[in-house]
């Protein structure tokens, strides 16, 4: 009981380092899959397993003060959500993972607009045709669609988006809106990256307080994943 106490207090402390310097990376371990443990070093408690070019947050700045440290405290979704895409990611779980067995997105190469494209729709906020959960006694959202909605102390968009698709070497691929409806905010703005057979969509959603990451992952099989975290 006491070892998992101190393991609990562990990732609560884990999930306050990241006051303003997550930044994203995609887990690129050549086994398929990449140990997270409890403590930063090789004997310390495995508490999950991240498959292949799972999305995760890292601690950017612990990464820079600690440049000989060789385990970075990162965040991520439970792996049995990661393929659930219409999930809200409300709760990140925290844990350290070797810095051998991840790649920062921003330093992926970029993919060029002939093999892939995002293409995003947007039109004027409609409130008439969703079903909008508000929190007790206040006018910021909590759910649209039965969607946990992202942002929701900044209220509801002025736009949202109608549709969302990406082109694989001339392949359509279609977001449903399921996974859509929690971050209608999104903007058009996009950087996409690739990564051995895997394109990665880095989106952001509002700005200041209400700040989010947006990341699909696409392969030629279609859409993989949906991260959605915030810049704590």
């Amino acid at each position: 009981m006491l070892v998992k106490h101190l393991i609990g207090l562990i990732l609560m402390f884990l999930g306050s380092i990241f006051a303003s310097h997550a930044q994203l990376a995609v887990i690129s371990s050549q086994d398929g899959y990449a140990n997270v443990r409890a403590e930063g070093n090789n004997k310390a408690k495995v508490i999950d397993k991240l498959d292949k070019f799972t999305i995760i947050l890292f601690d950017e700045e612990f990464m820079h003060e600690k440049k000989n440290e060789d385990w970075i405290p990162v965040q991520y979704i439970d792996q049995k959500n990661r393929n659930n895409l219409g999930n809200g990611n409300i709760d990140l779980k925290a844990g350290y993972l070797h810095k051998s067995q991840f790649k920062i997105l921003d330093d992926l190469p970029t993919a060029g607009a002939q093999e892939f494209k995002f293409l995003v729709e947007t039109q004027a906020f409609n409130k008439s045709n969703k079903k909008i959960e508000y929190y007790p006694q206040s006018q910021s959202p909590v759910k649209i669609n039965g969607q946990f909605y992202f942002g929701g102390d900044c209220g509801l968009p002025k736009t949202e988006v109608k549709s969302m698709r990406a082109i694989i070497n001339k392949k359509n691929i279609q977001v449903p809106m399921n996974y859509i409806w929690g971050i209608l905010h999104a903007n058009k703005n996009y950087e996409a990256k690739k990564f051995d057979g895997h394109y990665f969509v880095k989106q952001e959603i509002g700005d200041g307080g209400c700040f989010s990451f947006l990341v699909w992952e696409f392969s030629n099989s279609g859409l993989q994943q949906r991260f959605v975290g915030w810049n704590y």
